[in-house]
C-alpha cells in the first residue's frame, strides 16, 4: 500500500499539469445606463476594481462606446494598471453589454450577439494564455444576459422567451 502511494505521488508530482493551477476572478456589474446617468461613476467603479481586481468583468446597461472606453481607461486601467482590454462594442436596440479582460491572462477569440426582442445576449469566446506543455488551447464562453425586469405576467413571459433563446443557442453548440 505504501509503495502504491509513493508511485502515485511520483507520477502526480512529475506531471507538469499537476502544477498548472490557476483561478479566474469573474465579476459582473450592472452599471445603470452608463454613461447617461452620472458619467463620473467610473471613479467609483475604479475603487471597486482596485478591491476586486477581476480577471474578467462583464457589465450590463452600457449605452455607448464612449462609456465603454471611459470604463476601460478610468476604471480598469487605473491605479497604474495597463493590463485590461475590452471587446468590441455592439450597439443593440436597448442597453448593451461589455467584456473587459486581463490580456496578460486571456485573449478574445471571438464575440457574437444573440438577438432577442429587447436586449441582445452577448457571447464572448476567450482563451487562456497559460502554458500547459503538450496541451491544446483552452477556450471558454462567457455569456452576458440582462433579462427583462419588472413583475407581471408579460415581463415573466419576456424573460422566459429570452432565456429560451439562450438555451436554444447552448443546445446547438457543437460538442
Amino acid at each position: 500500500m505504501r509503495y502504491s502511494v509513493l508511485i502515485l505521488l511520483f507520477i502526480f508530482s512529475s506531471n507538469p499539469i499537476s502544477f498548472a493551477q490557476d483561478s479566474v476572478r469573474l465579476m459582473t456589474y450592472n452599471i445603470l445606463n452608463y454613461p447617461y446617468v452620472a458619467a463620473s461613476r467610473a471613479d467609483t467603479l475604479a475603487i471597486i476594481i482596485d478591491a476586486v481586481l477581476p480577471d474578467i468583468l462583464i457589465v450590463n446597461e452600457l449605452q455607448n462606446n464612449t462609456g465603454a472606453n471611459t470604463i476601460l481607461n478610468n476604471a480598469m486601467n487605473a491605479s497604474g494598471r495597463t493590463n485590461y482590454s475590452k471587446a468590441v462594442f455592439y450597439n443593440g436596440g436597448d442597453s448593451d453589454n461589455m467584456c473587459y479582460y486581463d490580456h496578460t491572462k486571456f485573449g478574445l477569440f471571438s464575440q457574437n450577439q444573440i438577438a432577442t426582442s429587447i436586449r441582445d445576449i452577448s457571447e464572448y469566446v476567450l482563451f487562456w494564455k497559460g502554458n500547459l506543455p503538450g496541451a491544446d488551447t483552452i477556450y471558454f464562453n462567457v455569456y452576458s444576459v440582462h433579462l427583462k425586469a419588472s413583475s407581471g405576467a408579460s415581463n415573466e413571459a419576456q424573460r422566459l422567451a429570452e432565456a429560451q433563446i439562450l438555451k436554444g443557442r447552448l443546445d446547438n453548440r457543437p460538442g
